[in-house]
């Protein structure tokens, strides 16, 4: 029989074991709880799936061009597609870019001194891809550098300068006018101000990406907006963007964005 004095010990291991389960558990829930809400939020839509760790390899050759999917150290995370009414289809993720500095300097004695911390920076991206062409349109803030190959063709850039204060912070591109003028609305830049937003469409393609990892209801809510900046478009808009050659088709290895 255990006496009072061997039970002690005895108790305070089994507390133990029992609180370390319990905190296992509790960060296995907390680790689970994202996942479980992406799964939810692609499963609130029909035809919609949701992948909370996808194979990097396929967004990677897709995504690999233009900045900041160009950028060191890329990694995908938290892939939500599918369809949407008229018959385009899209998808929406995480993006992670890593940047690592080289050892600084010549080794001082027989220790080299370690590199600064490496800069994480955090994307959302989202594509959504038409059944027909449209204009070649941009709109981003500040004044970066256009995408490669960019300008595509004769047009009209946009900013404060030119525009007023409602420019204020973006910069825009359109090689149709008409689709400018109905895109291009005081509500459109004061979405895309808010979210930070740097978005084009561009062959059959709306893209866009903002800073940081969005939630998922944030997620398809990108996704939402971007369907409805190609809404915005006008029947003329339209039928002069048919006439493209060879329009992008979307994010591919051949073609990427």
């Amino acid at each position: 029989m255990l006496t009072p004095a061997m039970a002690l010990p005895v108790l305070l291991f089994v507390l133990l074991v029992l609180a370390a389960v319990v905190i296992a558990l509790v960060a296995r829930g907390r680790q689970r709880a994202p996942q479980r809400a992406l799964t939810a939020a692609a499963a609130s839509r029909p035809g919609w799936q949701g992948v909370p760790a996808p194979s990097g390899a396929d967004l990677a050759r897709r995504y690999r061009y233009q900045s900041p999917f160009s950028d060191p150290g890329p990694s995908f995370q938290d892939l939500m597609y599918g369809p949407l009414p008229g018959g385009a289809q899209a998808e929406v993720f995480h993006f992670t870019s890593t940047f690592r500095y080289p050892p600084q300097g010549p080794p001082q004695g027989p220790v080299q001194a370690p590199p600064p911390p490496p800069v994480v920076t955090r994307w959302t991206a989202a594509a959504v891809v038409f059944p027909r062409p449209l204009p070649h349109l941009l709109l981003q803030p500040g004044h970066d550098a256009l995408p490669p190959g960019w300008p595509p063709g004769p047009g009209r850039s946009y900013d404060r300068a030119g525009c007023g204060p409602l420019w204020t912070g973006l910069r825009g591109y359109s090689s149709d006018p008409g689709a400018a003028a109905a895109v291009f609305t005081p509500e459109v830049l004061g979405r895309t101000r808010a979210l930070g937003l740097d978005w084009r469409m561009d062959g059959r393609t709306v893209i866009a990406f903002a800073p940081e990892h969005r939630p998922p209801a944030a997620m398809l809510e990108l996704v939402d907006q971007l369907a409805w900046f190609a809404a915005l478009l006008p029947p003329e808009a339209l039928a002069a963007a048919a006439g493209q050659p060879d329009p992008w088709q979307g994010p591919s290895i051949a073609r990427p964005a």
